[in-house]
């Protein structure tokens, strides 16, 4: 069998054939090479700093809800502690109206004579 390929001349060295197999590594080399010009460490560099200020956004907009939530939360204590007191002071508010209008009432009414002629 090696007699054979031997004899074909696949085996054999020719100048011309290893000329252009030089020539198509050097050239897809210089191809792959411009079309990958950026290094792996660079890309691996930038997406940590991707990274990095993804956090640092994430964490302004944590501190800026976390503001926003505190201000929320005071605004619904102060509506509740608002309308539990609402009905307490209208309650008493009415409670006084009635005490000063019962006051002016008695204070302004004429005497009546307890007697029918007016003794």
């Amino acid at each position: 069998m090696s007699l054979l390929l031997a004899e074909s001349g696949v085996l054999q060295l020719s100048p011309g054939l290893v000329f252009w197999t030089i020539l198509t590594f050097v050239l897809g080399g210089y191809v792959l090479r411009r079309m990958t010009s950026r290094p792996a460490g660079t890309d691996v560099e930038e997406a940590k700093h991707a990274v990095q200020d993804h956090r640092a956004g994430g964490k302004d907009v944590r501190s800026e809800a976390e503001k926003r939530l505190a201000e929320h939360k005071a605004a619904i204590a102060a509506m509740r502690a608002e309308a539990f007191d609402s009905p307490r002071q209208k309650a008493e508010d009415v409670e006084r109206r009635r005490t000063e209008r019962a006051g002016k009432r008695s204070d302004t009414r004429p005497r009546t004579p307890s007697h029918p002629l007016g003794e």
